[in-house]
Order: structure tokens, then sequence, then C-alpha cells
């Protein structure tokens, strides 16, 4: 059975890197991506997931990759495989983890231009980083139609495509002044409400 003992190999081959992928498209607030890009990347965080796991080989702490598949891509059940196999995946895991937190913080590309290499934030947008850097601070929404909504954003979309946000302990505020309070824990201000400006209340 060569094809299923060589598919069963790259399937050993890629899975490290499809896990490190999709915990970073989880866990990552970014732009959207290509499948092909996708794809990339994944056989990207494949060869650093195996690139980190032979140094550990090297220095004697696990066992080879050899060990892990044999004989043409044939399973080797011994405790050296199975362990060799659960630290790979754990491995991809840390990865996935620690590149989503580095990413989500923006050090990369703060990194990237105190070397000069570029002048981009990395950001997605300004929306989410409004809202994450004054976080709990009042708001008081101005739609089109004159309406004004004030409560605190307790929930809100990562971009600002679509432009969706949850004020908690809010109240309207019509354009000849007169007051009334939500009844109820909030208001979600969706996409399609026109939203033409957004204060940020002291």
């Amino acid at each position: 059975m060569p094809e299923t003992n060589g598919a069963l190999t790259i399937v050993i081959f890629l899975l490290p890197g499809f896990l490190t992928q999709r915990l970073v498209d989880a866990l990552t607030v970014r732009h959207a991506v290509s499948d092909t890009a996708l794809i990339v990347e994944a056989l990207m965080f494949a060869l650093i997931d195996y690139f980190l796991y032979g140094l550990l080989a090297v220095l004697g702490a696990l066992p080879p990759l050899s060990n892990l598949v044999m004989a043409g891509g044939a399973m080797v059940a011994s405790l050296s495989a199975v362990i060799g196999l659960a630290v790979l995946v754990a491995g991809a895991v840390v990865l996935g983890l620690g590149w989503s937190f580095i990413a989500n913080r923006g050090w990369f590309y703060a990194f990237s231009r105190w070397i000069g290499i570029t002048t981009k934030t990395g950001a997605v947008g300004a929306w989410l980083d409004t809202f994450e850097a004054f976080r709990g601070a009042w708001v008081r929404v101005h739609l089109q139609s004159g309406v004004e909504i004030v409560g605190w954003p307790k929930f809100y979309s990562e971009g600002s495509n679509p432009q969706e946000i949850f004020l908690a302990e809010s109240y309207f505020e019509r354009p000849d002044g007169t007051v009334f309070n939500v009844d109820g824990p909030g208001i979600l201000i969706p996409a399609n409400a026109a939203i033409e400006m957004i204060e940020l209340l002291k």
C-alpha cells in the first residue's frame, strides 16, 4: 500500500503547520486572507514547527523525526514515536498561541518600524483600536437620522466592515433634546443603522 503510506506521510508533515495556521487565523485580528495565502502560511508554519523540533532532536531532548514515520510512511508504533508526535503537536499549538499573542499586539510591525524596514502599523483599522484603547469609556453614537445614542460599548465588531456595536446602559437623545432610557440591558446598533460619528465621552 505505497499510495496510502505516502499520503500518511504527507498528512503527518502538514498537520502541525495547519494546526498552527488555524489557531493563528482564529485568534488574530487581521484582514481577510485568501485560501491560497492560508495554504502558503500553513506550509511556512510547518517548516517552523519542524525546524524547532529538529533543534530539540539534535540536542537529544527528543527522538529524531525519522522515528515518527519510517518504511515509506508506515507508522512506527513505538513509545518514542508517540512522544515525538505529541511534542510536535504541542509545539504547533504553542507556536500558534505565541504567534497570535505577538501579532495582536503589533510587535512584529513595531520591531520592523524600529529597524526601519517598514512604516506600516499592521492595524486592521481604527475601529477596533479605538475601542480597545479606550475600553470602558462611554460613547455617543451619532446616526444620520439625527438620533444620538449614549452608552458604553460592551461588544463591537473586530473590523470597520461591518460596523456593529452593542451599547450597554444606553439611552436615546433626540434632536429636540428629549432623552429616554432603553428598557433593557442595552441596544445593538447594526451596520445598516448609518453611523455618522462616534464621540468618546469622559
